[in-house]
């Protein structure tokens, strides 16, 4: 009735309060706008008033209104109007059903340019509304999960951090130290040596993020299955090398992850401020080797470990036992 007797001037003053524009936005369905109202009305008053479709039913008999309505972004931003324009209107074939496990891939490579601008001019709100709260989303792309924390107009990140499901496997492809020490943190990263030492490589040191999440026991038992510690950059992988063996990592991780440092040292001096535990372990595992400088070193600052030092390379001292000097 209102769309087909009276003029947008009225329709306008009915909606004052935004009673009518709340009312249709409620609807489940388009079934009372007919084939007999002002079409064009319509439109014009649903693209300027408050109007927001938030739980309509497809039809396709009202195809022709539903596009109008997803072209102008005529409805909210929630799990079930982004299932519905996904099943209806996208033209790549894309399972709708995938939304359930993978919701922002799924939209981004649904090709729908209209919902993905929609989306990413809203992002806090899609985010809050729609990618936390479904409790399947777990399958999201590395590359739609970067995108996301790498967004600087994204204010939520770090509830997305805290509560999203997803654990990074390349923490390189997130730019800044912020956000990737919170992925730490938060234990959304996988336990590789290559995360720990890109994070080192921002940080510049072995801090406290990179400590407490070492010590976690199944971070540390994984990371000692992996190969020697390795970057690209020589002297990353030397400083980072030497900046974990003085870290505070607790003894029970340095014991199992001292087999994955790379580099067998034949001057530890600079490793003369670690408990006796770990030089005994550096010792053990021959990361500590028989020398001059290392035997006057053991000697002078952990002299209870010097004997320690001579049993585990009994043949080495043997051949040049003439170069030390024994008390």
């Amino acid at each position: 009735y209102i769309f087909k007797y009276l003029d947008l001037t009225t329709i306008n003053n009915i909606d004052k309060q935004h009673k009518l524009s709340n009312y249709i936005s409620e609807l489940n369905n388009l079934s009372c706008f007919g084939n007999e109202i002002n079409i064009d009305l319509l439109h014009k008053f649903l693209k300027d008033s408050s109007v927001e479709f938030k739980n309509l039913t497809y039809n396709e008999e009202q195809k022709k209104l539903f596009e109008f309505i997803y072209n102008n972004n005529i409805y909210e931003i929630n799990e079930k109007m982004i299932e519905l324009f996904v099943s209806n209107f996208n033209d790549n074939n894309t399972d709708a059903d995938n939304l359930k496990t993978s919701n922002y891939t799924t939209i981004k490579e649904s090709g729908m340019s209209k919902l993905i601008e929609y989306i990413d001019k809203d992002l806090d709100i899609y985010l809050e509304d729609v990618f936390l709260k479904l409790e399947n989303n777990t399958n999201e792309s590395q590359e739609s999960i970067c995108s996301i924390l790498n967004n600087k107009n994204v204010n939520i990140r770090l509830e997305v951090i805290q509560k999203g499901k997803f654990s990074i496997i390349d923490l390189s492809k997130i730019n800044e130290i912020e956000i990737q020490s919170a992925l730490i943190k938060f234990e959304k990263i996988n336990p590789t040596w290559n995360n720990i030492v890109s994070y080192y490589k921002k940080s510049k040191e072995i801090d406290q993020t990179i400590i407490d999440y070492l010590n976690i026991e199944h971070h540390y038992n994984a990371l000692s299955k992996q190969p020697h510690i390795n970057d690209s950059d020589v002297g990353v992988k030397t400083n980072f090398s030497k900046d974990l063996i003085n870290s505070d990592i607790s003894e029970n991780c340095f014991s199992k992850i001292i087999n994955n440092i790379p580099y067998a040292y034949k001057n530890g001096a600079e490793f003369i401020s670690i408990s006796n535990s770990k030089m005994k372990l550096l010792i053990e595992f021959k990361r500590i080797l028989l020398s001059t400088d290392n035997f006057t070193m053991i000697n002078d600052e952990f002299d209870s470990l010097l004997i320690f030092l001579l049993e585990k390379n009994v043949v080495n001292f043997m051949e040049s036992i003439e170069k030390y000097t024994l008390d």
